[in-house]
């Protein structure tokens, strides 16, 4: 109960964004428009190389906040990647000076923020990650008006993401992807597709590895319920086995972070969820129907992976299916047999 109050009160002070993918505004023509710049967005791209620099555009009015964080991951920082940032627009009142390759809308001041190569590197529990926050540029737009920000970095390219905005709200088809855009955002750090996928295809083939050998050992039918269930259950276990890896991989970079703790809930949920359907799928022989108290739960239990990504929505989608599945895909035992 004490860890579920601490839980509680952990959370709100972990900053979540919504994640998406940037290209093609390798100019300042050709910007990449933020759309909801107070809304809180992290966009990943890389920097080509030294003398490259990328722009976003944002459209503020009078008084909304300009929050951007420049974070890159620890394999570009250890290659000599510093980026800078610079926030231009009108009626900022300082004019930072800019290398001669950044591009420079007319009459517009600089907010110029260089690159801190004393960065720290920090733990990100939700979807769990490590990175340097390089540079941070706060400002609240003095007039209504389009803004550009741009990333630059003189010497040597990387990979780098910023966070745009401060106002914390997903879309349901923003926050059911999380989990499809984490793969790229876990490439985007360093590692390889391999690493990714390992402890949850381990995770997945060890569980229904269990499952066949307990359908053998309790004489479970393997019927269309028994599919279902291990399927969408092994898949949730995957889940969390990916989770508890990424975890690691950060931690590891980090140190021990207490918002750990978010990320080892965000995995155990899943688990149990997994584990769940699992035991649903191994019932016993006298109770090889299914009635609509388990009906219920396996909605349940898929209502709650769409919630906590456990199952990259196949899952999810599978429980609530074999939640409403015809008897007759349901072997059940003789009379005599019970």
């Amino acid at each position: 109960m004490g860890l579920a109050l601490f839980l509680l009160v952990l959370i709100p002070s972990v900053t979540a964004h919504s994640p998406i993918f940037s290209g093609g505004n390798e100019r300042l023509d050709n910007a990449m428009v933020v759309d909801d710049p107070t809304k809180s967005w992290v966009i990943y791209d890389e920097l080509p190389g030294g003398g490259t620099a990328h722009y976003y555009r944002l459209e503020m009015k009078q008084g909304e906040g300009i929050v951007i964080s420049l974070i890159s991951p620890q394999v570009s920082v250890e290659k000599g990647f510093l980026p800078s940032l610079a926030i231009m627009g009108p009626g900022l009142g300082s004019d930072g000076e800019l290398p001669s390759f950044v591009e420079r809308p007319t009459d517009a001041d600089v907010l110029l923020v260089p690159g801190d190569p004393s960065s720290a590197i920090k733990f990100e529990p939700f979807t769990p990650a490590a990175f340097h926050q390089i540079a941070k540029g706060t400002v609240d737009a003095p007039l209504n008006g389009t803004y550009y920000v741009v990333v630059f970095d003189v010497n040597v390219g990387g990979n780098y993401a910023i966070a745009v905005g401060t106002r914390e709200t997903f879309t349901a088809e923003e926050w059911l992807l999380i989990p499809f855009v984490s793969f790229r955002t876990y490439q985007w750090e360093g590692q390889s597709a391999l690493s990714i996928l390992t402890p949850s295809i381990l995770a997945f083939i060890v569980s229904v590895v269990y499952a066949t050998w307990a359908y053998g050992k309790r004489g479970v039918p393997i019927d269309g319920l028994w599919l279902l269930t291990v399927i969408s259950g092994s898949l949730m276990v995957a889940t969390a086995a990916s989770t508890i890896y990424q975890m690691t991989w950060g931690l590891a970079k980090v140190g021990w972070d207490a918002f750990a703790l978010v990320s080892i809930m965000f995995a155990s949920i899943p688990f149990l969820l997994g584990l769940g359907l699992i035991r649903i799928g191994l019932r016993d022989r006298r109770s090889w129907s299914l009635n609509s108290p388990t009906r219920l739960a396996l909605l349940v239990i898929g209502a709650f992976g769409l919630l906590f990504w456990a199952g990259w929505i196949v899952g999810p989608l599978l429980a609530m299916v074999s939640a409403v599945i015809p008897g007759r895909w349901i072997i059940t035992p003789a009379l005599d047999d019970v």
